[in-house]
């Protein structure tokens, strides 16, 4: 940075370091080749460096849109002085007796005493920064800044460029691997270099990020974040649904839609978008090339219930005076919707009977009719009603059929916890997932 070696490739190419850059930061020229020349293994008389370069304003504002709170830096090092003068006090009396001891100790306390963060910029920027690396400490204490940058010298490397680039915010920011490209330590192809860097970290840190859920409205976001509470509690915080008070339009089209704007705008958390189990959703997924999605993203349908198989249907009447016939159909991939995995003790009236699903419209893509049960509302009131009465008394919850909300919340977890396999390390057009 200006000249100063504010960070040692010794210490790790890290990808939180090379994220920094872009691969159009590159730069490269031919240089005499000091360190390896002609008569040394028979090296080349000249190499080509490779570097990457910005400005300084260019690595603050990359590190703040990369969520790295540029003002930490500056608590921390209040906090460090205040450490740091702790110990310098503590030594003084432990060591007392040495002349030597005693005087680059009282000098230490001298300089922290009243230190603080803002101070301590001034004193950076009075001196300014040494050229190349302060290795020796005997070298080091001939510059005036030393005694100040080297409360710092140990921190990541992102702390360390906050703190100088406030103290120097037109510095130029350098990324010197000329050395680690002649020594072999570079495997990766360098244009990649700095974008590959910054999709592991993506990819490996949604790992702790929490699970985004997709559902195709409101009330399945509802039931099922009710499921977790009450089946997974120690789930709860890991497992995040989709917030619907905006009101955004439900339905599988949309569903699909806001998959392929997850896709596109690379989220990292690991995302499972769940369709209902019916024909509409089936046709909405003809739509989407789930096998193109980045594997962090899982899509599913509601799974299969034993009742499903054979369930109470209306179809239309077949003549002008009759009624809808009551037909037991197998409703999977047709009709499913949420309601029908509240349990059986939502679906049936006192009577024992399950609340019939009622076919509607033909879909010719998936070539099969889409049903919806009756008196959705209904079902939802009482399954609200359900909920409150388990939470206030939870002896209850063999006392209610769980099964179906249980075996989607299931499902949902194992597309999670899915190993990911495959990591691709080259750029995708965001394109590709939209027809």
């Amino acid at each position: 940075m200006n000249g100063f070696l504010a960070y040692s490739l010794g210490l790790g190419m890290t990808d939180e370091l090379l994220s920094l850059f872009q691969d159009d930061m590159l730069f490269s020229e031919q240089i005499p080749n000091e360190h390896y020349g002609d008569d040394v293994n028979g090296e080349p008389e000249y190499v080509d460096t490779a570097e990457f370069v910005m400005p300084g304003k260019v690595a603050l504002d990359r590190m703040r849109i990369l969520g790295y709170q540029v003002n930490e830096p500056r608590i921390a090092l209040d906090d460090a002085i205040k450490g740091k003068l702790r110990t310098s006090k503590r030594l003084r009396l432990e060591l007392a007796g040495d002349p030597e001891v005693e005087g680059e100790l009282d000098a230490e306390i001298e300089l922290l005493t009243g230190l603080t963060a803002e101070k301590w910029l001034d004193r950076v920027v009075e001196y300014g920064l040494p050229v190349g690396r302060l290795e020796r400490r005997e070298d080091a204490a001939s510059h005036g800044s030393w005694p100040y940058l080297e409360l710092v010298s140990g921190w990541p490397v992102r702390a360390i460029l906050t703190i100088l680039l406030e103290a120097f915010p037109s510095a130029e920011v350098r990324l010197d691997l000329t050395e680690a490209v002649l020594n072999g330590e570079v495997w990766e192809d360098l244009d990649t270099l700095c974008s590959n860097a910054l999709k592991r970290l993506r990819f490996f840190g949604g790992a702790d990020a929490p699970v985004i859920v997709l559902t195709e409205g409101k009330m399945d976001a509802q039931a099922l974040s009710d499921g977790i509470s009450i089946l997974y509690p120690h789930l709860v915080d890991v497992v995040k649904f989709m917030d619907y008070l905006q009101k955004p339009d439900g339905g599988a089209g949309p569903l699909v839609t806001f998959v392929k704007a997850f896709a596109a705008a690379g989220v990292a958390n690991r995302v499972v978008a769940i369709f209902d189990n019916d024909a509409a959703a089936a046709e909405a997924l003809l739509s989407l090339r789930v096998e193109s999605l980045p594997s962090n993203i899982r899509i599913l349908t509601y799974p299969y219930l034993e009742l499903f198989s054979s369930y109470p249907t209306l179809g239309p009447p077949v003549g002008a005076d009759e009624e809808a016939e009551l037909v037991l159909a197998n409703i999977h991939g047709r009709a499913a919707s949420i309601e029908l995995y509240l349990g059986r003790d939502v679906l049936a009236g006192d009577d024992g009977t399950l609340v019939p699903v009622q076919w509607k419209s033909y879909m010719h893509k998936v070539r099969r009719y889409q049903g919806e049960v009756v008196g959705k509302g209904d079902l939802q009131k009482r399954w609200k009603e359900k909920v409150a009465a388990r939470r206030s008394s939870s002896s209850m919850i063999d006392g209610y059929d769980w099964d179906g909300i249980a075996k989607i919340i299931e499902s949902i977890i194992g597309a999670s916890v899915e190993e990911r396999l495959t990591f691709d390390l080259y750029p995708q057009d965001p394109e590709k997932y939209w027809d």
